[in-house]
């Protein structure tokens, strides 16, 4: 009775109170709240029914892929990932194609790298590449396209190690035009290095402290290496 409560935070209460006890029993109730509940109760009962790795609610819960709540949409593809059914990898790859300027949702694209990580999925190989080695993101009027945030790019590079071969870490040398920022640079040597069977090291930026303060005589500041990683221990 409480998950039909008016108040969305009853509600929301008690799908999560649901999601913790697991009984199967609480899976209609949740999935009969999709067509009633505003996403506040929605994001827990999608939680409550990936705990209880409902594969009867995978129709239901890829029905509500295309809300513009981030929250919500995480939670959705977290639980997808848990039901274990393979029908939803092809929503959650679809996740990483739709980038929307005025509703980016960059973590729910984070989520999706993660189940398809855990699936060991390598349909989406292609598109992480893409995501990793070019701008992706939608420009605003007048600009070009940006890079995805640096968190989506560590989960597609994590998701690349994972499920990628020695190919993938020759492709991704081989792109070398495209900017690894500071915050990149540790998973892409880790990345490599388990890729390409060589150890790689992230190089770190000049700063001005190093320069100025460390720095005893004159000397030209020290050029980054492509891509801000080098082969060695």
């Amino acid at each position: 009775p409480l998950l039909a409560d008016p108040a969305d935070l009853v509600a929301r209460n008690a799908a999560h109170a649901l999601g913790q006890l697991r009984n199967p029993a609480s899976k209609q109730p949740l999935i009969a709240a999709f067509k009633t509940r505003s996403s506040v109760v929605l994001e827990r009962a999608a939680w409550a029914l990936g705990e209880l790795k409902s594969t009867e609610a995978v129709l239901t819960l890829i029905g509500q892929l295309g809300t513009t709540d981030e929250a919500f949409k995480v939670a959705l593809i977290i639980a997808l990932g848990k039901t274990g059914d393979k029908q939803a990898l092809p929503p959650l790859r679809q996740v990483l194609q739709n980038i929307v300027l005025t509703n980016n949702l960059p973590k729910a694209r984070e989520a999706a790298f993660i189940v398809l990580t855990d699936a060991r999925d390598k349909v989406a190989i292609p598109r992480a590449v893409q995501m990793v080695t070019t701008p992706v993101v939608p420009p605003v009027p007048g600009a070009g396209p940006t890079f995805d945030e640096d968190f989506v790019r560590i989960a597609a590079l994590h998701y690349l190690s994972t499920v990628g071969d020695r190919t993938i870490g020759t492709a991704l040398l081989a792109k070398d035009q495209w900017y690894a920022p500071r915050g990149l640079r540790a998973e892409l040597a880790a990345t490599l290095s388990k890729l390409l069977g060589q150890a790689y090291r992230p190089v770190a930026d000049e700063d001005y402290r190093r320069y100025f303060v460390e720095t005893i005589t004159p000397r030209a500041p020290t050029a980054l290496p492509p891509l801000g990683v080098v082969r060695g221990p």
